[in-house]
């Protein structure tokens, strides 16, 4: 599920969760939290039309996977809204843009540092990068402040899993100092994160996170069955609790030149 606040979702739910055999599912006796899921839907999109349209210009919209918001774009027959997908591998649509943000993207690709030099070179002067990536190594789970805190072996077999395949699972808070090296000016970055306990939703997303890698982790040696199973069944013990990956928000600006002040008034998303 694409959302605009993965943050807020994670702790109400998903609109995939209210369907029939969801956790959350409508015809399963569960219409309050539902509910509660749907009206925050209409808000994260409502939200959003509001961002959008305080540009007044058209706004590019892209991401990975994002055909979930694109539909919620598309609905709303707005004309300052061009809805596009492209591989941020390759050449970026034409700009310059005024601003540019990409949201837990970079982190997955082994040219991750090349695509961030493409991403500013694509910015207009004065223009703005704002980039979220995830930090999943910084804050492990720690019994000896929390007993109920636990490092999953499933877990531990996910994050060498990752990074067998070129991912970089640090990479959000590595961005501050690239943004500095690159040149960007009025670099700020900031994080939020938070804590999964038994049974919630941000344990439902490990889950999920989990068993879609399921077949994968074991063919790969990473992880026995046993071990998969006794985990996955711990992410509903009322004592669990584990920190959720720090998502880190970073800005920067690319100077402006004295032979150009104008703004292109365009948005890459």
């Amino acid at each position: 599920n694409t959302c605009a606040n993965s943050r807020r979702c994670c702790r109400i739910g998903f609109l995939s969760q209210i369907v029939t055999g969801g956790t959350y599912a409508v015809d399963g006796g569960h219409a309050a939290p539902a509910s509660d899921i749907v009206q925050e839907a209409i808000n994260q999109v409502s939200v959003l039309r509001g961002r959008l349209g305080a540009f007044e210009r058209n706004t590019l919209q892209t991401n990975i996977n994002s055909l979930s918001l694109t539909r919620h774009l598309e609905a709303l027959g707005d004309p300052r809204i061009d809805v596009r997908h492209h591989d941020v591998r390759e050449p970026l649509p034409e700009g310059p843009f005024d601003l540019i943000h990409a949201r837990l993207v970079l982190n997955a690709l082994a040219d991750r540092d090349a695509v961030l030099h493409r991403m500013i070179s694509a910015l207009a002067p004065a223009g703005w990068l704002l980039l979220e990536e995830f930090d999943s190594d910084s804050l492990p789970p720690d019994p000896t402040l929390d007993f109920g805190e636990t490092y999953l072996t499933t877990h531990r077999a996910l994050a060498r899993f990752m990074a067998d395949r070129g991912f970089d699972r640090r990479y959000g808070r590595r961005l501050f100092r690239r943004f500095r090296d690159r040149g960007l000016s009025e670099v700020a970055a900031e994080a939020r994160m938070f804590m999964c306990a038994g049974g919630s939703p941000g344990a439902a997303l490990i889950r999920a996170n989990l068993e879609q890698l399921r077949d994968a982790l074991i063919d790969g040696g990473y992880v026995t069955p046993s071990q998969f199973a006794d985990d996955v069944a711990a992410l509903d013990r009322p004592d669990f609790v584990m920190p959720s990956s720090i998502l880190w928000s970073v800005r920067g600006r690319r100077p402006s030149t004295p032979a150009t002040s104008e703004a292109t008034g365009r948005h890459l998303v």
